[in-house]
């Protein structure tokens, strides 16, 4: 497994995400090149940050008093990945919930092997094809004890073009809020056959866990002014469950049939 690339994401009390974040990556980057920016996590969460440490990934703290501030999480996730650029050839960012699959009929060698094929061709960063992958009111809830493949329990994913990310990069790249868009290069077309599956909405009582964990944290007031993650504070009753099922972002795609491949991978 090449040594020449990296991948990180950021954290603030993972117990859920952060071990299937790093199962998944570390089948395609060797342990010792994945990193974890620890956002103050509750010491609750110590063990699941130990355990990431004895699988060879490398946490790294970080601190900010609000939790949810746009600008210091955009700004740290840009330094960092400049950081990680001065040693590796690629480097890969993907949030907890956040997973690139690629089609292997398109690349074969998978993820690695788009990097491979990335550096070959001189391309500066890979444009990821977004989808959501919402659990249906027919589907079982995941048992998040047991474990095990997450989509073989999900049929359906839907096309959103807001989650078209641009996480797979050679050169240091400047993100709107909450990494969406680029500031400081052109727009690139979603590379074929390089899928991000954003799975926030994969699990309703997860999700719902979560938010109500998120939304009683400091939050910076300019975010709140400006509705910055408002999704995140959806709380209880119907305006959750309305979120959950349509949501509230730009998702202007159908639902589809969830590839097996993608289904294979996570």
């Amino acid at each position: 497994m090449s040594r020449t690339r990296a991948a990180f994401t950021i954290v603030q009390n993972e117990p859920d995400w952060l071990p299937v974040w790093l199962r998944y990556y570390s089948r395609h980057f060797d342990a010792r090149d994945l990193f974890v920016l620890d956002h103050d996590s509750a010491p609750v969460h110590a063990a699941v940050l130990d355990k990431a440490r004895a699988a060879g990934a490398t946490v790294v703290p970080v601190h900010r008093q609000a939790s949810f501030d746009h600008r210091w999480l955009r700004s740290t996730v840009e330094r960092f990945q400049r950081f990680l650029l001065g040693s590796y050839a690629v480097v890969v960012f993907a949030e907890a919930d956040e997973f690139l699959v690629v089609d292997p009929v398109l690349h074969p060698g998978g993820l690695e092997g788009l990097c491979d094929s990335m550096e070959r061709e001189g391309k500066p960063y890979l444009r990821a094809s977004g989808f959501n992958v919402v659990q249906g009111p027919d589907e079982p809830a995941y048992d998040w004890q047991e474990g095990g493949p997450l989509l073989a329990s999900r049929s359906r994913w839907r096309a959103d073009p807001w989650y078209d990310k641009t996480l797979v990069t050679r050169v240091p790249l400047r993100y709107g809020l909450g990494f969406h868009r680029l500031r400081n290069a052109a727009q690139a077309l979603p590379e074929a056959g390089l899928y991000l599956a954003h799975l926030h909405r994969f699990d309703r009582a997860q999700c719902l866990r979560k938010h109500r964990e998120q939304a009683a944290r400091p939050w910076n007031p300019a975010d709140l002014a400006s509705g910055a993650g408002f999704q995140n504070r959806f709380v209880d009753g119907e305006e959750f469950d309305t979120w959950f099922a349509a949501g509230k972002t730009v998702e202007e795609g159908t639902w589809a049939e969830i590839p097996a491949f993608a289904r294979r991978a996570i």
